[in-house]
């Protein structure tokens, strides 16, 4: 399972690796557009030598002739110069042809073109466009993107295009790097060297907390925020706070062997990002690298991560205030939920179970004044051995009965003395009747009290028990 940082930590990792590849793309792209320029150049220079043009205007030599020189031959044809010794002989024709061609249709081929190429051997020819003087002195096979090209060909290097180390734009005074390629005759000979100059500067070297920068194998740095120069190297700790360990394992990440990182995390290592200390620094960065196969040189992306803790930390607060939050209404919910169901039990309880308890009060308070009554009642009557046998079950059908006579009273409230006059007044007759039977009943009980030996004593008190009952019924 993992924890909020380390998921934090691997989304972080993906998001480096999305740039990582978008920026890798665009670099791609820009190489292979300069690949394309070079290869239409060496393509159109095998076709010429099997052409007889003889309506193509011929170029200038405004690149060092005062004469031609303006801004209209510089943007509209490829002018050239010639430089040293030189002798006219078949091959400076047939870079003459070229230029004159490459002037008719260089808008077709790109409208972005950057092209030029310089001859070998004893002709010394060279065009560049876009077009600028450039002087008597100035002699392309001094540059360093010719020299390297002659060095990777005599390593038998079979590349199609090889990479020239970082050098400064004559023009331009730019940090720059050429791509090259031989200029070859139609019968495979090799007749001057072709070269673009790759154009980053539309790359941001800067971007949302992430740094960029390109190098070749061998550590020079080719493009970078840094002020760089001709010479630096990526190990350059002064300059890019990176030593050669650091190199190494940026080698080993981009070729995809066993990389060792050495931040105080070691999820980064778990997920495989490449996270590397500054020394004598608190401070920690991840790198992400990617090598362009086909030409050799490596993209670097390197992100502090005291950007990402300040990220982590905004999102730490955003989610604790989140919880807070929750928190908070859970707990006034709660209290909320609490203090209505207490209400709602409350007033259910008064309202439905408080007739239920007055009854059973009421209930308990008269069967034990009834119970009392009676006890008390036949304490003064003999005790015969029937009625003790039966005390139990009459106790019960009296406690059925006063149950009954309770429910009655509660469904109808309990008569007023006004009420019981009122009734005296209109049913006379009837309580007239009940006192004779009562008066009747007392002498027959005391008839029984004077013959107690007589054998109808039993039955006497039966029947005066059950009247007692009936006279308690009716009351």
């Amino acid at each position: 399972m993992l924890t909020s940082q380390q998921v934090f930590q691997q989304q972080f990792g993906k998001w480096t690796k999305i740039i990582m590849s978008h920026q890798n793309q665009r670099v791609q792209q820009t190489l292979f557009r300069s690949q394309q320029q070079i290869l239409r150049v060496d393509k159109l220079y095998q076709f010429t030598q099997q052409l007889h043009y003889s309506n193509f205007s011929q170029p200038y030599p405004c690149l060092n002739d005062l004469n031609f020189m303006d801004e209209y031959a510089y943007s509209t044809s490829f002018c050239y110069l010639t430089y040293g010794i030189n002798h006219q002989n078949a091959m400076y024709k047939k870079l003459k042809d070229l230029c004159s061609i490459l002037t008719e249709t260089v808008l077709m081929i790109d409208s972005d073109f950057d092209i030029m190429f310089a001859s070998t051997q004893d002709v010394h020819f060279f065009t560049v466009w876009p077009g600028s003087y450039l002087g008597f002195d100035y002699n392309p096979q001094k540059r360093i993107w010719y020299t390297n090209h002659l060095e990777q060909l005599s390593k038998n290097n079979k590349n199609l295009t090889y990479f020239c180390e970082p050098h400064i734009h004559w023009t331009w005074q730019l940090l720059m790097i050429a791509q090259t390629k031989s200029l070859l005759n139609i019968d495979g000979s090799l007749d001057g060297i072709i070269a673009s100059h790759v154009n980053f500067s539309q790359f941001k070297h800067y971007d949302d907390g992430l740094s960029f920068t390109i190098i070749n194998p061998d550590g020079r740095i080719l493009l970078s925020e840094l002020n760089i120069s001709e010479t630096s190297y990526i190990y350059d700790y002064n300059l890019t706070h990176l030593d050669f360990q650091d190199y190494q394992q940026i080698i080993n990440q981009a070729n995809k062997r066993e990389t060792f990182s050495n931040c105080d995390s070691n999820v980064w290592n778990d997920f495989g990002y490449l996270c590397r200390k500054i020394q004598n620094s608190t401070e920690e960065q991840l790198i992400n690298t990617k090598i362009m196969k086909n030409e050799g040189l490596v993209l670097i992306i390197q992100c502090k991560l005291s950007q990402y803790q300040k990220s982590f930390q905004q999102m730490f607060v955003t989610f604790q205030n989140g919880i807070q939050s929750i928190f908070l209404g859970t707990i006034i919910g709660s209290l909320g939920y609490m203090f209505s169901s207490v209400l709602i039990t409350s007033i259910v309880i008064i309202i439905l179970f408080n007739p239920i308890i007055r009854i059973i009060n009421q209930t308990s308070q008269y069967v034990f004044k009834e119970s009392f009554y009676m006890q008390h009642k036949l304490q003064k009557k003999p005790q015969l051995q029937f009625f003790q046998k039966s005390k139990s079950n009459t106790l019960m059908e009296r406690l059925q009965t006063s149950f009954n006579r309770l429910i009655h009273r509660s469904l109808n409230p309990n008569k007023s003395l006004q009420c019981l006059w009122i009734e005296q007044f209109r049913y006379p007759f009837k309580r007239q009747k009940l006192k004779k039977r009562i008066k009747k009943i007392s002498k027959s009980n005391s008839q029984i009290k004077n013959n107690l030996q007589n054998e109808e004593i039993a039955d006497q008190q039966i029947l005066f028990v059950q009247q007692l009952i009936k006279n308690d019924q009716l009351q």
